[in-house]
């Protein structure tokens, strides 16, 4: 498993693996409620493309 050290790389990186191969994992680590809270709204919208069949 890769630690992506930028959340905005991050971000790129779970949606092309998302869209490309939803088997591999990418991660993220941080301290910072404010790059968390950019976390959950991330997490949000791959749930909710994930649910409505959308790629």
């Amino acid at each position: 498993m890769v630690y992506v050290e930028a959340y905005e790389d991050f971000e790129k990186a779970a949606e092309r693996v998302y869209l490309n191969a939803p088997m591999k994992c990418v991660q993220y680590k941080t301290d910072s409620q404010q790059e968390l809270k950019k976390l959950e709204k991330l997490i949000s919208n791959l749930m909710k493309h994930m649910a409505s069949g959308e790629r």
